[in-house]
C-alpha cells in the first residue's frame, strides 16, 4: 500500500503542467521582479545592554510568474446561468400583475395590427385573382380570333 501511494505521489502532475494547461484554455499570466532582501542581523552587548542591529546584506530580484485571469470553468458556467434563470424566475413573480397587464395591451395591439394587415392580404389576392382572370381571357379570345 506505501508503495502504491509513493509511485501516485512521484506520477502526479507538475505546477508547469497544470500552468501550461490553464494557458491553453486561456489564462493570462504576468511576470512580476520582487526583491527579496536579506538581512544581516548582529547583536551586541554593551554596558549590560543588548543591542540588535539589522542591515541589509544583499538584494536579489526574482521573476514570479502571477496568473492574472483565470477563465470560467464549466461548472461555474451552469451555475452563473441557474442564477440568471432563478433571477427572472423571480422578478416574473414578483411583477406578475403588471407583467400580465403589459402582455395584454401588446396582445390588443397586435390584433388591431393583424386586422389592418388582413384587410390588405385580402385586397392584394382579389387583385391577384381578377388580373389571373383577365390574363387568362385575353390569351383565349387572342386563340379564338387567330
Amino acid at each position: 500500500m506505501r508503495i502504491l501511494v509513493f509511485i501516485f505521489l512521484l506520477s502526479s502532475c507538475s505546477a508547469n503542467w497544470h500552468l501550461n494547461k490553464a494557458v491553453k484554455k486561456g489564462a493570462e499570466l504576468e511576470k512580476v521582479v520582487v526583491p527579496v532582501y536579506l538581512y544581516d542581523t548582529i547583536i551586541d552587548t554593551v554596558d549590560n545592554k543588548i543591542y540588535i542591529r539589522t542591515r541589509i546584506k544583499d538584494t536579489i530580484y526574482d521573476t514570479k510568474t502571477i496568473v492574472k485571469y483565470v477563465p470560467k470553468t464549466r461548472v461555474q458556467y451552469k451555475y452563473d446561468h441557474k442564477k440568471f434563470k432563478d433571477s427572472i424566475k423571480y422578478y416574473n413573480r414578483k411583477y406578475r400583475d403588471s407583467l400580465d397587464a403589459a402582455l395584454a395591451t401588446t396582445r390588443i395591439e397586435n390584433r388591431t395590427i393583424r386586422k389592418k394587415d388582413n384587410r390588405v392580404n385580402r385586397f392584394l389576392w382579389w387583385f391577384m385573382i381578377v388580373f389571373l382572370i383577365i390574363i387568362i381571357l385575353a390569351i383565349a379570345v387572342n386563340r379564338i380570333f387567330k
